[in-house]
């Protein structure tokens, strides 16, 4: 895959409108103040399921239409890179991949997406022989761009 679509760490999430400021806005430790951008504001909000309140303007970019502060749970970057790689970059695949380094040392991760099924199932075949099938999938159902929630099969509601 010639354009890799990837991310490694949370800063990664830049290229979303996602940045990082600080650790040490949460009195528990357990949130990172971000300032996002209006498009993250979007995503932020079909991720989570919910609206910004009016107001909540941002840390760094104020007088900036539309940006926002807020602070992200450190245990939800992970879920929140899989669903950018997918609702943003229309991802048809996204794997996570734990692993320990060979040898030890500090176990590391990476989130990476692919295009097409046939993009997948060539990383796959290499990645069932590096990491032992130590490695979790998300498939996109339907078109991740017009909605990203099923629709209930008897009902036929969808929010």
């Amino acid at each position: 895959m010639s354009d890799k679509l990837m991310i490694q760490c949370m800063h990664d999430l830049k290229r979303f409108g996602i940045e990082v400021l600080t650790g040490e806005a949460d009195g528990l430790g357990l949130r990172l103040l971000c300032d996002v951008s209006p498009a993250a504001v979007e995503m932020l909000e079909t991720f989570w399921g919910i609206q910004f309140a009016p107001g909540n303007n941002s840390w760094n970019h104020s007088g900036m239409d539309g940006w926002k502060s807020v602070l992200i749970g450190r245990n939800s970057w992970t879920d929140l890179a899989r669903f950018a790689l997918v609702y943003r970059d229309g991802c048809k695949v996204v794997v996570y991949v734990d692993y320990k380094p060979e040898g030890g040392g500090w176990s590391s991760f990476y989130i990476e997406g692919f295009k097409t099924k046939e993009e997948f199932l060539e990383w796959k075949e290499r990645a069932d022989k590096i990491y032992e099938g130590n490695y979790y999938t998300t498939f996109a159902s339907g078109n991740a761009r017009s909605g990203t929630r099923n629709q209930h099969y008897m009902s036929g509601r969808v929010d």
